[in-house]
């Protein structure tokens, strides 16, 4: 009997090879598909009483009580720290005297003037929230960046 050798070896074996994965099906297939993420649980409210280097004055606090109980907070931003501050529907929500947390609605007509809040200076803001259900008590709004409260300011729905 004469054994392959050289370049012929390696062709059979690569032709075995070919043969034996497309024989084999995909019985060992992997499964890439990741588990779909849940969603992060909203940041809470620092404790009462927390100093932070970016505060609010509300000048405006309304809510719609038609049927949709959207709260409308119009505030002015203190920009304190040495950093700018984008100001974006992203990084706001509130926490109601329950501990409900609610995202600012990104789709509503949520204002900054300016978009980005100088350090040691000012901005005028109106965002919205959509409260789960009729609500009067107390508020705080929370202004988050990276994960962490920056600012943070209470007032109340009567």
């Amino acid at each position: 009997m004469k054994c392959a050798t050289g370049p012929r070896l390696a062709i059979v074996i690569a032709a075995v090879s070919m043969g034996i994965a497309a024989c084999s099906g995909s019985s060992s297939s992997s499964s890439s598909s990741s588990p779909s993420p849940s969603a992060a649980p909203l940041q809470t409210a620092l404790p009462a009483g927390t100093k932070t280097q970016v505060t609010f004055s509300f000048g405006d606090v309304s809510i719609a009580t038609g049927g949709d109980n959207t709260l409308r907070l119009g505030f002015t931003i203190n920009n304190a720290t040495g950093d700018p501050l984008l100001c974006d529907p992203s990084e706001f929500s509130v926490q109601l005297d329950d501990n409900t947390v609610v995202a600012a609605d990104q789709s509503a007509d949520d204002t900054c003037d300016p978009g980005t809040v100088d350090p040691q200076s000012t901005g005028q803001s109106t965002m919205f929230f959509d409260l789960p259900n009729a609500y009067t008590g107390g508020i705080t709004m929370m202004m988050i960046v990276d994960g962490k409260v920056v600012g943070q300011g209470t007032t109340a729905l009567h």
